[in-house]
């Protein structure tokens, strides 16, 4: 390993511990933790998922990483380290925007800026992973108006992973949708089911825009229409919708 890549590799830890560091003191620990924790483990589920569900359609994962790095299986350390850092500095910078330009509004918004922030970063991480060799796409398809050769896949993949991860968090974390336990599984589930169900049959009608892209498109446009006008209980608890309001 060059020194630049190993004076990478120190600077994009140490930027990571300071946003760990950042959900730590605006969290509280114990959130904190558990937010980080569930970003990691989705990660690792997300990547075995990708491995497996390419694998049972016969074809190869659309990106694989460089196999020295660290791994756990189908798993690739690097790449979960990448998207918890992604993530938490996404949410980070959601909230700052939100709480400067939109007050008044509550977490259906932060999801939204979130998931704009982060199809940006990703573009940054993206290019800077592909041109040090940490993965490669499979199936490149350069997109003529993008720099250095970067898919137009890749505005999909992060957008659409942290709108679907962070929306997980969220309405557990704000118990949004629905007064009782029950209806806000029972709505949740149906979103996810509409998601998933999109991604499921990409290879019946993808064309152009996969149907998983229309189906979180809808999904950021109600957000955003919630964002300014949800009723106070798809909120959650007062307490809880105190907090959604001002992150």
């Amino acid at each position: 390993m060059s020194g630049a890549a190993a004076f990478f590799r120190v600077g994009a830890f140490l930027a990571l511990l300071v946003l760990v560091r950042h959900a730590w003191r605006t969290e509280g620990w114990r959130p904190a933790l558990i937010l980080i924790g569930y970003l990691a483990g989705f990660a690792c589920f997300r990547e075995w998922f990708v491995a497996r569900f390419t694998a049972l359609r016969g074809d190869n994962p659309p990106y694989l990483p460089d196999p020295s790095l660290g791994h756990v299986g189908p798993v690739n350390v690097v790449v979960v380290a990448g998207w918890v850092f992604t993530a938490l500095l996404s949410l980070a910078l959601a909230r700052m925007i939100q709480h400067r330009n939109f007050p008044g509004t509550n977490v259906f918004l932060t999801l939204v800026l979130a998931t704009l922030v982060s199809t940006t970063v990703g573009y940054a991480v993206e290019v800077t992973g592909i041109r040090m060799g940490l993965w490669k796409w499979t199936h490149p398809r350069p997109t003529p108006w993008l720099p250095f050769h970067c898919p137009y896949e890749i505005f999909d993949a992060w957008g659409t992973t942290t709108f679907v991860t962070l929306g997980m968090y969220c309405a557990v974390r704000f118990r949004l949708f629905a007064g009782s336990a029950l209806r806000r599984v029972a709505v949740f589930a149906a979103v996810l089911l509409v998601f998933w169900g999109a991604v499921l049959s990409m290879n019946w009608f993808g064309g152009e825009a996969p149907p998983h892209q229309k189906v979180v498109m809808l999904y950021l446009v109600l957000c955003t229409a919630l964002g300014f006008t949800a009723p106070r209980w798809m909120l959650g608890s007062s307490e809880t919708a105190a907090t959604a309001r001002t992150p």
